[in-house]
Parts: structure tokens; sequence; C-alpha cells
């Protein structure tokens, strides 16, 4: 008889530590996620984004950096062309461009506001946004695929 009290006080101790453990770790659950909220990402600071920094402020981009390694793009805001390869971004024309983008000369001050991906969403809806094919579809949907992740810059899901 003693046993079987020995056991169930046992018993009890066991559930009400197990009970103790579990409303600790929601108490601090809540308590961390309130003093540590997640974050969403990095907030859009403006900025005077002109034809001359423009090289330097997509070099940043990640997008920039994924690009294949025998890509260019060359992209033309208003009269200012530019060639984008992996990695860098400079003034004037490629010979032969993988995918050519045009742009209305707006856009700088429009990148420079909103940034890069949310402006390229604005031209998209706006019907600004001109692009050219400088190959097959399926042939630069395969060779880019890894800017796959940045396709809602354009809007698509």
């Amino acid at each position: 008889m003693k046993e079987v009290k020995e056991k169930k006080k046992s018993k009890r101790k066991y559930f009400i530590g197990i009970i103790i453990l579990l409303a600790i770790i929601v108490v601090g659950y809540f308590t961390w996620s309130y003093f540590f909220p997640k974050r969403e990402g990095t907030p859009w600071v403006p900025i005077n984004l002109t034809a001359e920094n423009l090289p330097s402020y997509l070099e940043r981009l990640n997008a920039i950096h994924d690009l294949p390694q025998d890509g260019v793009i060359a992209l033309t805001i208003g009269s200012s062309p530019y060639t984008i390869e992996k990695g860098k971004v400079r003034e004037g024309l490629p010979s032969s461009a993988d995918l050519s983008i045009t742009l209305p000369d707006a856009y700088f001050e429009i990148f420079g506001q909103y940034g890069w991906c949310a402006g390229l969403q604005i031209a998209r809806q706006r019907g600004e946004l001109g692009i050219e094919l400088g190959g097959s579809e399926t042939g630069l949907l395969w060779k880019y695929k890894a800017l796959a992740k940045y396709k809602g810059c354009l809007g698509k899901q």
C-alpha cells in the first residue's frame, strides 16, 4: 500500500515538473518574441540616384551578383546606357546582349525613391518597362534560372 502511494506521489511530482517546464518554455517564447521581434528585411531608405551613381548602386544588389558568368544585360534609362554583367555595371551598351531593358528618364528618381524591385514593379504596371530578348525565351530562362527568386520584382508570383 505504501509503495502505491509513493508511486502516485512520484507520478504527481513528475507531472507537476512537466507542467512547470512547459510554462517556463511558453513564457520564455513570448518574452523572447516581445523583446526580439522578427524582422521583415531592412526598410528602404530613399537616395538621390543619378546616371553617374547608378552603376555603384546596382553593383550592391544581390541580383547583379546572381547573374550567370556569361550573362550580359543592356539597360537604358532615358538616354543613359549601361552594360550589366555578373557583379559589375558599366556605362555604355554592350555589342550584344541576352536581354535589353529600356525605361524612361524618370526612373532614376523612382528607383532612388522606392528601390530597384519596387521601381521595376511600377514600370511594369504603368507599361513603361521595355524588354527585348536577344535569344530564345527558353534558352534565356535556363541561363538566368538563378534569378527566378527575383520574379516578384516584375510583379510575377
